[in-house]
């Protein structure tokens, strides 16, 4: 028994020997040999931490359906009307259709009040699984999905939107380092930054009172902080432009819920923002809001039947000309300059004075008033030019 059970320690122990040495010997041969190779778009994926086990999961547009609306109508028009792809393989439609269903079946989320903190949550979440993970930023910035998160806050015209909501989307902005400033193929429309910036979102007609007063208040901040900067993605032209989205609700059987009051407080800001840009702007610049506020003019009393509609509009707009143009605003005379080449000088206010609205008839006259001396000035100078000119001939 004894022999036998020698025996056989002594071949387990030769056998283990044999393994671990030809296992030297396998890996003095080849030092560099590893189990697997990573082939393709495979990534090595650590599943120990929140930002590495969405990336495996899909990405961070698994968070999108909590940015969809919840409200059937809303969520109704999201699927039939959106069709832009997302890069990723599914559409933007398949995206919000799988995120309505998502919302409409259940029912734990139902007040204003709870959408707006849901849709908060959801920017932290996404701000906190962007922050520092390379690969996350690259999977969001690569597929526009800053664009569709726009695209998802702005179905239902804003009405999730809060003031709350401004500093996490600029956490979120923040959290992507330098893909905040330019989308796929280097397309600033797609930025992140652009959630902050997109007048179309906190334009829209169901945007809460306390919103847009506190995207008015970040607009101005901006404006006089880096105003070149904020120049570059949102030039005055728009600005003046978005001036007149009411009438745009309007036209489309949509009633903001501002009240009139507010909308001004709304109109006046943005003026206001333009007219802080314009500082230090190029020539075309000024000749191009120039022009936009001329069509401004035109739109507020050409959409309606009733003249008295666009007065309110109308008079914002002349009202933020006149200020423009007053001798202490640092960019007056290159507004007069752009308003004499594009508008005709004295006669842009012809129109808005042959209106039955009458706040708009004295603007027009004050705006008249800021024109004329300096225009009569411009010309008598031109004209001893030209006499002094023919008197040396």
């Amino acid at each position: 028994a004894g022999g036998v059970a020698g025996g056989v320690v002594g071949g387990v122990a030769g056998a283990i020997a044999g393994i671990v040495g030809a296992a030297s010997q396998d890996l003095k041969e080849t030092p560099n040999a590893v189990a697997a190779e990573l082939r393709g778009a495979a990534r090595v994926c650590a599943t120990h931490g929140a930002k590495d086990t969405v990336h495996c999961l899909g990405g961070v547009h698994v968070l999108f359906p909590l940015l969809a609306p919840r409200d059937a109508e809303w969520a109704n028009r999201a699927g039939n009307g959106a069709s832009n792809s997302t890069g990723t393989g599914a559409s933007t439609s398949d995206t919000i259709n799988g995120a309505s269903t998502s919302h409409t079946t259940g029912a734990s989320f139902t007040t204003p009040t709870e959408e707006k903190e849901l849709v908060k949550d959801s920017v932290d979440l996404l701000s906190a699984l962007l922050n520092g993970s390379r690969l996350n930023q690259e999977a969001l910035h690569g597929s526009g999905g800053f664009a569709l998160v726009g695209r998802l806050l702005k179905l239902d015209g804003g009405k999730r939107l809060s003031p709350s909501l401004l500093p996490c989307v600029e956490n979120l902005v923040k959290s992507v380092g330098r893909y905040a400033w330019y989308g796929p193929g280097n397309d600033p429309e797609q930025a992140a930054v652009r959630l902050l910036l997109d007048l179309k979102l906190w334009n829209g007609p169901f945007v809460p009172p306390d919103a847009a007063a506190a995207h008015s208040s970040f607009l101005k901040r901006l404006a006089k902080r880096d105003p070149q900067a904020l120049r570059a993605l949102v030039p005055p032209p728009a600005l003046m432009d978005a001036v007149c989205d009411s009438l745009a609700f309007e036209k489309d059987d949509k009633t903001s819920v501002l009240s009139a009051v507010e909308l001004r407080q709304r109109r006046k800001a943005l003026l206001e923002v333009c007219g802080l840009l314009l500082v230090g702007a190029v020539p075309a610049l000024f000749r191009e809001t120039a022009a936009a506020a001329a069509n401004a003019l035109e739109d507020a009393f050409s959409d309606f039947a009733d003249p008295t509609h666009g007065g309110p509009i109308a008079v914002d707009v002349l009202d933020a000309l006149v200020e423009m143009l007053q001798p202490e605003h640092n960019a007056s005379r290159q507004m007069l300059s752009a308003i004499a080449s594009e508008c005709g000088g004295p006669a842009m206010v012809l129109a808005p004075m042959a209106k039955p609205h009458a706040e708009t008839r004295a603007l027009a006259i004050r705006l008249l008033a800021a024109l004329l001396p300096r225009s009569a000035q411009t010309r008598v100078g031109f004209d001893a030019d030209q006499g002094g000119g023919g008197g040396g001939g």
